[in-house]
């Protein structure tokens, strides 16, 4: 039972990572260029290029934190949701939950790091001309750090639901899944650098995922229960894993022109 319950949440998984994914570039970043008058050139699962040439200061900046607040808006909506909607059934709670924790860490370390590790990411870019850039980049940390700490915090909240004593195996599950995908889309997506595309997709779906490791080796009472018992996972599931999966991997990650 719980083998079967792990590569259910593996499929789940599937699903919340490209809806996480695809919905940064596609929705957050490619809405907002449209919306700020900015002309849409094409997406790939890593990157979504724009001519923001006639764009105002103002609204290419959020172009540029648009991905990462669609993640941020998207995850409290799937918490809301799970929050106020107990009735629903066990694995649209679950993809609800997974939803609500990788969007938060993604967007989170993104937010906090990812000025770090390059200075041509979104959030890199958004403070490099703000003063005073001290206080900017500290806020910036601050939120990042927030965001992880409070994804965590869920996770925990809801942990005896979904996994109880599998608590391990299921948040290894998810962050196994969420890295391997994501290294494989960093081997289609077009780059004249493939290495460092690679160790991009490897961040991406692992390093800013790093908050589950630490949730799988944290131990509390919580630990000790035993989940409410998971049904058998649906065909209406188990087909949208593989059309999600495909998108991704099949159209998003090879690029799409407009």
């Amino acid at each position: 039972m719980a083998d079967n319950r792990i590569k259910n949440i593996a499929l789940i998984t599937v699903i919340a990572w490209s809806v996480l994914q695809c919905g940064h570039e596609l929705i957050g970043h490619g809405l907002a260029t449209i919306l700020v008058g900015g002309t849409p050139i094409a997406v790939d699962a890593m990157y979504f290029h724009h001519d923001l040439s006639e764009v105002s200061y103002a609204g290419v900046k959020i172009v540029q934190a648009s991905g990462s607040l669609f993640n941020i808006l998207f995850a409290f909506s799937c918490l809301l949701v799970l929050k106020f909607k107990p009735t629903l059934r066990y694995w649209a709670r679950a993809f609800l939950w997974i939803s609500t924790m990788i969007n938060l860490m993604q967007s989170g370390s993104y937010i906090a790091f990812g000025r770090f590790i390059h200075d041509g990411m979104d959030w890199a870019k958004i403070i490099a001309d703000l003063e005073p850039y001290a206080l900017w980049a500290t806020l910036q940390v601050l939120l990042g750090i927030s965001l992880i700490v409070f994804a965590m915090y869920v996770g925990k909240r809801y942990q005896a639901e979904f996994f109880g004593q599998t608590h391990r195996s299921g948040y290894l599950s998810v962050l196994a899944t969420t890295t391997i995908i994501s290294t494989l889309s960093s081997f289609i997506i077009p780059t004249d650098d493939r290495f460092m595309m690679v160790m991009g997709g490897i961040g991406n779906g692992f390093t800013f995922l790093f908050p589950l490791l630490i949730l799988a080796f944290w131990k509390s009472e919580q630990n000790e229960m035993e989940p409410i018992t998971a049904p058998n996972l649906s065909i209406p599931w188990k087909v949208a894993a593989l059309i999600f999966i495909l998108f991704y991997l099949g159209f998003m990650s090879p690029g799409i022109s407009f």
